[in-house]
């Protein structure tokens, strides 16, 4: 698979690498993962004016959801101006490529399918394919059965959430 220069993955921690943060500025897509305020990576300085950012092109799953994240001054993916939060479809759907069987049974092959469509679905996002591969059952993510999506029509928040 030939990937996209518009991507990278900077390790934020535990080994950061400050060097490479030149990067982002130029990135067209930012994944953060896992991210919180014990991290070495200042994604508020870093990210504040990057095109991924001025283009709602950042996601964020699985890290701390508090005030610590709304001071980021981040622009969400599938959010706006007036409802900047990562609790949007696009954002969850990114994330749920993450959520393969784990543990004992997990699945290496699975996982590496997970990914690729995961890339799929930036590219995507990105416009660099009409085809949104979420038409394609075969190509949606492959789940623990213990997580599903969750819609909550107060707020209309979509979030991963664990059912078991």
């Amino acid at each position: 698979m030939s990937m996209s220069k518009k991507i990278y993955y900077i390790n934020s921690d535990p080994i950061y690498e400050s060097y490479e943060e030149w990067l982002l500025e130029e990135s067209s897509f930012v994944f953060l993962f896992m991210y919180g305020p014990s991290y070495k990576f200042d994604a508020n300085n870093i990210l504040n004016n990057t095109k991924a950012n001025n283009d709602f092109k950042v996601t964020y799953c699985f890290g701390t959801y508090d005030d610590f994240l709304d001071d980021l001054n981040i622009n969400f993916l599938g959010a706006n101006r007036t409802n900047n939060t990562p609790h949007t479809f696009e954002n969850t759907v990114v994330g749920s490529y993450f959520k393969a069987d784990y543990g004992e049974n997990v699945d290496a092959s699975i996982l590496n399918e997970n990914m690729k469509n995961l890339f799929s679905y930036i590219l995507y996002l990105l416009e660099e394919t009409s085809t949104n591969q979420l038409n394609d059952i075969k190509k949606a993510s492959k789940m623990d059965p213990s997580w599903e999506y969750v819609i909550q029509d107060v707020h209309g928040i979509l979030d991963l959430l664990k059912t078991m």
